[in-house]
């Protein structure tokens, strides 16, 4: 499985990504990070330290950029806030796009998940004009059923086994997800 160029690029692609193991999580992402840092697109990872010391190690590029726990915000807000800027940022030295493999805690890392919901959804709106390709993976093997439930609900594109980029049935108008939340 790989996450593949959908076919427009023009504004958020926001894509799910589910994997079970840590050699379907590679297959996915190091080609989606190498053909970044290939055609010079900035390319962040915002992953757990386990997940990204994989990547780094699969990589093995200096020019790919990781978030770390002390560069990574800690809330929803603060995080739009400073995505927002980041991306700013490199559309105004001339990125044409910007990739970021980038996961959401939940409780399978030990976070409350109710805000990350929100954040999930909301971010669809918040990163709608902009030209960045985000694939959100979410280990099978940790996260609850509750939290896939709303990953189906947040994520308007879905990465399919045979790498294609498919329209997720599932997902919601970000109104009507946090319209719908207790």
């Amino acid at each position: 499985m790989t996450a593949r160029a959908p076919v427009h690029r023009y504004g958020h692609v926001h894509q799910a990504l589910f994997y079970d193991s840590d050699d379907e999580l590679l297959s996915a992402v190091v080609p989606f990070v190498e053909e970044g840092l290939r055609t010079a697109e900035p390319t962040f990872v915002a992953l757990n330290s386990r997940a990204a010391d994989l990547l780094r190690d699969a990589v093995g590029r200096p020019d790919l950029v990781f978030l770390g726990e002390r560069t990574r915000r800690h809330n929803p807000a603060s995080t739009i806030h400073h995505n927002l800027e980041i991306i700013a940022a490199h559309l105004a030295e001339g990125a044409q796009h910007i990739r970021v493999v980038g996961e959401v805690p939940h409780p399978g890392h030990g976070s409350p998940w109710d805000w990350w919901a929100r954040y999930d959804a909301a971010v669809n709106h918040a990163y709608a004009e902009f030209p960045l390709w985000n694939v959100c993976p979410y280990d099978l093997r940790i996260t609850p059923g509750a939290v896939l439930e709303d990953v189906m609900r947040t994520h308007p594109w879905l990465a399919a086994d045979d790498g294609s980029h498919v329209t997720n049935p599932h997902y919601e108008d970000p109104r009507q997800f946090l319209l719908g939340r207790p």
